[in-house]
């Protein structure tokens, strides 16, 4: 995850260090407030951030790797420094003729209701919940 990035000169005497994460990190502006513009920040701004390193053992690979946890957006940058910077989705798509606009509050698929339950008949208390053998020389009550 660590390397250098001779071919650009922007980048010159600086080590790149790819570090991810399964959740999203937390995005804050300079006074520590989050930021909700999913564009921010994007490829080329200045930006400060915390990164955790953690060790891992799985499968016969050992080895130590970086997780991001936070990112501080300092400033806008001057563009893209590297070329591996995804283009925003106007750069990649046309807007479709006639296309409806998204649905602000979507339906929410019903839920079956729950199965009513049957009254459990109990018996009195005093009486044997099973049926006895009828006595010798009475008869059955069928």
């Amino acid at each position: 995850p660590l390397k250098v990035d001779a071919d650009n000169p922007l980048l010159a005497g600086c080590f790149i260090l790819k570090a991810k994460s399964n959740q999203k990190p937390r995005v804050v502006d300079g006074n520590v407030q989050p930021i909700m513009d999913p564009s921010l920040p994007e490829d080329g701004d200045w930006c400060y951030f915390s990164i955790r390193l953690f060790s891992y053992d799985t499968r016969g690979n050992v080895g130590v790797a970086p997780a991001l946890d936070g990112v501080m957006f300092e400033k806008k940058g001057e563009g893209r420094l590297g070329k591996s910077g995804m283009p925003n989705a106007s750069e990649m798509f046309q807007p479709i003729p006639g296309a409806s606009a998204p649905q602000i509050n979507p339906v929410m698929p019903q839920q079956n209701p729950p199965a009513m339950q049957q009254p459990v008949q109990q018996q009195p208390s005093g009486h044997p919940a099973y049926q006895q053998p009828p006595n010798p020389g009475q008869q059955p009550p069928y």
